[in-house]
């Protein structure tokens, strides 16, 4: 095993262990990819299928980012896994679980910073931005900082990209991305027990907290801010709900455009994760996007696009 003497032989690796949904992922992603290669470390993705999302790396991304991913790390081990006076690798990892439900002594991802003092290897189990040297800003806005750059360099799997070919209105460098996010996190769920799994997963504050947001982001906060321009602009519009396309093709009569999954199953599952991510990709397209807050969706899609937006819930109504 290499120590702190013969460290040079090797860089060390980072274990970017990310969770929760799509959003969550891509930017918890972007900053520990920014951190491994400004520290000069080889880079595993750890990237399982669950409730949060039932989709593969590679069912989303494609083989040709030569990324090392890991998509099965075992259900069954629990925090902390890496005890030195078990397995000798812990004594050269500095290991971080930013998941409450798991680490309810965490730091708070908004206070958490890699310390130079680190171990040669580092594994960072995260559905959050991740601050270091290397990430010079958290800020989604800044199209050049190294998070957003690595979020955009990502190659979409043969699936997405015909969705996308299939979809992408001409002109949409032009128009107006609009991400509608206001769908109780219940209603998402097309089973019976949605509400007890959500607390579950989310816990009773969380979830509560969640809601409260998605119901200023609906499609009602967004109409009065899009009448402001003006009558020739279009929008392209992703929403996690059908009624409030409805709402929205009412108000602004062919101005509006989207994707057209149908009936994709559970919102979760790979099909419509799939559909998920060329809208995100199509949104980023955009001149500037009116985005929901509180939304990690709404900030990977800033992140990937030209940094320019405005989020219901904050900057409108």
């Amino acid at each position: 095993m290499l120590t702190a003497e013969n460290s040079s032989i090797s860089p060390g690796t980072v274990f970017a262990h990310v969770d929760f949904g799509l959003g969550n992922r891509l930017r918890a992603l972007g900053s520990l990819i920014a951190f491994a290669n400004g520290s000069g470390r080889a880079l595993v993705v750890i990237w399982e299928s669950n409730a949060h999302l039932n989709a593969s790396f590679f069912e989303l991304f494609s083989y040709e980012n030569n990324l090392i991913v890991i998509e099965n790390f075992g259900s069954d081990i629990l925090w902390p896994w890496c005890n030195s006076d078990e397995d000798p690798n812990c004594l050269e990892t500095s290991a971080y679980n930013l998941i409450a439900k798991e680490n309810p002594d965490r730091t708070h991802p908004s206070k958490f910073y890699i310390p130079n003092s680190v171990g040669l290897n580092v594994y960072i189990k995260s559905a959050y931005f991740i601050s270091s040297a290397y990430s010079v800003t958290s800020q989604p806005t800044v199209p050049f900082a190294p998070t957003n750059v690595y979020i955009r360099m990502l190659r979409f799997a043969s699936q997405v990209e015909r969705i996308v070919a299939e979809f992408m209105p001409e002109g949409i460098e032009e128009m107006i991305g609009v991400h509608v996010r206001g769908l109780a996190v219940e209603e998402e769920r097309k089973e019976a027990n949605g509400t007890e799994r959500a607390i579950d997963e989310y816990g009773a504050s969380n979830l509560n907290t969640t809601n409260y947001w998605r119901r200023q982001t609906t499609s009602d906060a967004f109409i009065d801010r899009m009448k402001l321009f003006d009558s020739s602009v279009h929008f392209f519009v992703a929403s996690d709900s059908e009624a409030h396309l409805v709402v929205l093709e009412k108000q602004f009569p062919g101005r509006i455009h989207h994707i057209s999954c149908g009936e994709c199953g559970q919102p979760r599952d790979t099909k419509c994760v799939q559909y998920a991510v060329a809208d995100l990709f199509l949104l980023s397209q955009c001149k500037s996007l009116l985005g929901s807050y509180y939304s990690s969706f709404s900030e990977v899609a800033t992140r990937m696009g030209s940094g320019e937006s405005l989020l219901a819930g904050r900057d409108f109504p």
